[in-house]
């Protein structure tokens, strides 16, 4: 849905793909491990696309309204 609604790019949709996958191995019981190294960057991801959705869009927006003009998303 942040992907079609343009909120994010297809960057962070791949992201958002990877960290899924990571979650799912860890969350349920299997053989498959996740490294320490695998599992700092899976933080640093949920901390980047956190603070881009949640974070520099409303500043962004914030800082276009005072400007009077409207964002504008690429389709």
């Amino acid at each position: 849905e942040l992907l079609d609604s343009g909120v994010i790019d297809a960057r962070l949709f791949q992201w958002s793909q990877e960290l899924q996958k990571q979650r799912n191995i860890a969350a349920h019981a299997s053989e498959q491990k996740v490294s320490s190294e695998d599992a700092h960057d899976v933080m640093d991801f949920v901390i980047a696309i956190c603070e881009y959705v949640f974070v520099l869009n409303k500043k962004f927006g914030d800082f276009m309204a005072r400007r009077g003009k409207p964002i504008t998303v690429a389709a």
